[in-house]
């Protein structure tokens, strides 16, 4: 939680230049807005473009640019503000930079943040990347190198939930930057043996074949499982070890389950569950 209020600290009016001479930029954040000045032919920098003219057009699409022009705060929601983050130009040398963006909710533990990177033409800024995401009071700030952006999400499951607070389900997704691109490498769950057993269980629950994810004898034990509930309420303790996962949630009829699996390709195989039984009577 500490990080977070730092940022709604931190948040406020800032201006960071980028590059120098009559090419450089400044990129000036404000709440709920930002701005790019460049120098006039005295040197004096002065307002260009402002992402609140995009975001007027996408309003009505209440999509991610378009969250720019919301105003009003809710429970788990709000207007962006951001910080700004230098990046290496373009290969042509034109500056870019990222946003690094949250919603200013008047309550909730959980609400949405928003990765932007930009590029700027000499006329406008224009997006190269957009990312809107959930984060919680204790998910960890973002990390932003040289080459690349490792920014910390907080996912979903659909078997289980999590506290408001709770960082977890815990997301990485990484962005690798180069001069002629911005490359999204894509998320993965730092416990990726829960998200396949919800994955598992998701699929059991809607009645679809699960044989590429479990062994029929998994299956038939969690299908017990989920004749007594499809969702098991808050997750508790998960942990791995030596092959075997063990989960405990609020709502699961016994628990906590001992999870084998083993790793085929790029996922997990579930061979068997334990901790079960009492799902159908027994």
């Amino acid at each position: 939680m500490q990080w977070m209020l730092c940022l709604f600290l931190l948040a406020g009016d800032s201006t960071v230049r980028i590059g120098s001479g009559k090419d450089a930029i400044e990129v000036v954040t404000r709440s709920h807005e930002f701005s790019v000045r460049t120098p006039d032919e005295a040197g004096v920098f002065r307002e260009r473009w402002n992402i609140q003219d995009l975001a007027a057009k996408h309003l009505a699409k209440r999509d991610d640019l378009g969250r720019w022009a919301w105003t009003g705060s809710s429970w788990g929601d709000g207007p962006l503000t951001g910080t700004v983050h230098r990046l290496i130009p373009s290969v042509s040398g034109r500056p870019r930079f990222a946003i690094d963006a949250f919603a200013e909710t008047e309550a909730g533990g959980t609400f949405p943040a928003q990765l932007s990177i930009w590029e700027w033409n000499g006329r406008e800024a224009v997006p190269l990347f957009v990312k809107t995401y959930l984060v919680s009071l204790d998910t960890e700030p973002n990390t932003f190198l040289d080459d690349a952006i490792r920014i910390v999400e907080k996912g979903t499951y659909r078997s289980f939930s999590s506290c408001g607070t709770c960082p977890e389900p815990e997301v990485i997704r990484t962005l690798r930057i180069t001069p002629t691109a911005v490359v999204d490498e894509g998320e993965r769950y730092t416990v990726p043996e829960v998200k396949a057993l919800d994955d598992l269980i998701a699929r059991i629950a809607s009645h679809r074949n699960a044989s590429s994810l479990a062994t029929p004898r998994a299956i038939a034990k969690l299908s017990r499982l989920v004749a007594h509930a499809s969702t098991f309420g808050m997750l508790g303790k998960a942990e791995v070890r030596d092959g075997v996962l063990t989960l405990s949630a609020d709502d699961l009829p016994c628990g906590p389950l001992h999870v084998r699996m083993i790793e085929k390709g790029e996922r997990f195989f579930v061979e068997d569950v334990d901790g079960t039984s009492c799902a159908n009577g027994s």
